[in-house]
C-alpha cells in the first residue's frame, strides 16, 4: 500500500514539473514573441510620425501655393517662385 502512494505521489510529481517546464517553455515563446510586437510597434509608430511629418510639409507647401495663387488673382501681379 505504501509503495503504491509514493508511486503515485513521484507520478504527480513528475507530472507537476513537466508541467513547470511546459509553462517555462510557453512563457519563454510569449516573451519572445511580445519582444517582436514591441520592436513592430516601434515602427510603425516611427512611420506614423513620418507620415505626419509629410502631411504637416504638404499642408505647408498647399497653404503656400494658395496664397500665392490669391495674391497672384487679386494683385493681377507675378510672384516669383521660392
Amino acid at each position: 500500500m505504501e509503495g503504491n502512494n509514493l508511486n503515485a505521489l513521484e507520478a504527480k510529481i513528475t507530472a507537476l514539473l513537466e508541467l513547470c517546464q511546459g509553462l517555462r517553455n510557453e512563457n519563454e515563446a510569449l516573451s519572445r514573441r511580445l519582444m517582436e510586437k514591441d520592436e513592430e510597434n516601434r515602427g510603425l509608430l516611427e512611420e506614423l510620425d513620418r507620415l505626419r511629418s509629410q502631411r504637416d510639409e504638404v499642408g505647408s507647401r498647399i497653404a503656400n501655393l494658395i496664397a500665392r495663387i490669391e495674391s497672384s488673382a487679386l494683385g493681377g501681379g507675378r510672384q516669383t517662385e521660392t
